[in-house]
């Protein structure tokens, strides 16, 4: 089962929102600035894969996608054996611009 997370704050009218659906097959997206984080990883143990889709403000990514993150941290909620595929945009000429996120 694969697990798609939008962690745009833009939601439905995002960039992020795009891609996502050009990947996605029938399954639902979930939306960090909508969605809580518990109603997000409730089914992690049957997740296999996740992708995870997000712009970058600044050189870094939104606060919820670092909230999420540290989410999953605090609550030792494990990834372990997880496929995590990450699509960041940017609208940036540099590819250094990357590498915070």
């Amino acid at each position: 089962m694969k697990l798609y997370i939008n962690g745009s704050p833009k939601i439905n009218n995002s960039n992020s929102n795009y891609f996502l659906n050009k990947i996605n097959i029938n399954e639902n997206i979930r939306y960090l600035y909508r969605d809580s984080f518990d109603d997000i990883l409730k089914n992690i143990r049957r997740i296999d894969t996740i992708i995870f889709c997000f712009p970058l403000y600044v050189d870094g990514p939104p606060s919820k996608v670092i909230e999420f993150m540290e989410y999953i941290e605090d609550n030792n909620i494990s990834l372990k054996n997880k496929n995590i595929y990450v699509i960041c945009n940017c609208g940036f000429l540099e590819s250094e611009q990357n590498d915070i996120a």
